[in-house]
């Protein structure tokens, strides 16, 4: 068996352990262990919410109703992506780089995520309209078109850039637990539709982009 400098087995493991644990006894080392606890658990929540409501969605809603809302959110993730122009990594980026440009950054940033929200979501409304689609399904559509514009303005990016992951992390709860909550509360009632569960996932996105500009 390998022994360490004092004789004892496994002693260099051992101070590189200590060595490892010492290493963030920093007020930045300290810090970033905060940051990873509350980013794990913020997380954690997140996700059980997710599951949750996927569960109940999945009980409450009729196959054919349920395939509608899988249809319509990803319609809204394909929008938030094309609105959202692929501006995150580079904003990140520049705020790290040229930090004293961090106002005309975040400006072009909301200035064009915002514009090619508006687009893409006015083409979503005009297919919507005009396509031979179920009402639930025009309906479900229409919702996401309308509320594409604070969906692009995700800023987490600005988050990420402070290394405060955390509090991204923790501004996306409370619309996760009302997701939730609401699904909940309509399956209790028998009242659990798809486009009722598309106004209270676009509610809860909308939540969670209005704590975060408020907190920016």
């Amino acid at each position: 068996m390998p022994a360490g400098t004092d004789g004892l087995p496994n002693a260099g493991w051992s101070s590189r352990a200590r060595r490892f644990v010492r290493s963030y006894d920093t007020p930045a080392g300290r810090q970033a262990v905060r940051s990873l606890i509350g980013l794990g658990g913020c997380t954690a929540i997140s996700q059980v919410c997710a599951f949750g409501t996927l569960i109940v969605l999945a009980n409450g809603l009729s196959p054919e109703e349920f395939g509608v809302y899988v249809f319509a959110t990803n319609v809204l993730a394909y929008m938030v992506a094309v609105g959202g122009v692929g501006l995150v990594n580079v904003v990140v980026r520049d705020l790290n780089m040229i930090p004293e440009q961090a106002d005309e950054t975040a400006t072009g940033f909301l200035v064009i995520t915002a514009t090619g929200a508006a687009i893409t979501g006015a083409v979503v409304t005009m297919a919507a309209g005009v396509a031979p689609v179920p009402s639930p399904e025009r309906h479900l559509l229409l919702i996401m078109a309308a509320v594409v514009i604070p969906m692009c303005l995700n800023l987490t990016p600005l988050y990420d850039s402070h290394h405060r992951q955390a509090l991204s992390a923790a501004l996306g709860v409370p619309g996760d637990v009302l997701m939730f909550a609401g699904v909940a509360s309509l399956y209790g009632a028998g009242l659990l539709t798809a486009p009722a569960a598309g106004f209270l996932f676009t509610s809860a996105g909308v939540t969670v982009m209005q704590a975060a500009t408020n907190h920016t």
